[in-house]
């Protein structure tokens, strides 16, 4: 209960919108691939908004993350500025080269994710056989 109270306390401190899902979605990708799951329906349904409408950025975290600094604010303009679409924890190494095996974005307990088609190529390649 605490760590979902501190996930909408800081949605509720820089105006965004909160979601939850603890549901399966699909039987056969439990544990961490629900999460992709989840994220693979999300996607598809903010890119058939249009562009005013939809959410410029999606962020997931995992259901025990506890946000200590709930002022921070995340630096989408910078990311922005960059061309960044898909903000992933994980090795530095293995992310910086392109090599993201879908074990990094099952296993990070935040992504971080551009609503523009070409930022969710890598997830959605990834679940492309998600219903």
């Amino acid at each position: 209960m605490r760590a979902m109270a501190n996930k909408a306390d800081y949605a509720r401190a820089h105006g965004m919108s909160i979601t939850w899902v603890a549901a399966l979605l699909v039987a056969s990708y439990d544990g961490a691939w629900n999460k992709l799951v989840y994220l693979h329906r999300l996607l598809r349904h903010e890119l058939r908004k249009d562009m005013g409408a939809r959410n410029d950025w999606l962020l997931w975290c995992d259901w025990d993350i506890i946000i200590t600094d709930l002022g921070h604010e995340l630096p989408l303009e910078d990311y922005e500025a960059r061309g960044v679409r898909l903000v992933v924890g994980g090795d530095p190494a293995m992310l910086a080269s392109g090599a993201t095996p879908d074990c990094e974005l099952r296993a990070s307990p935040c992504l971080l994710l551009r609503t523009l088609p070409p930022s969710c190529v890598t997830l959605l390649l990834t679940c492309s056989s998600f219903a």
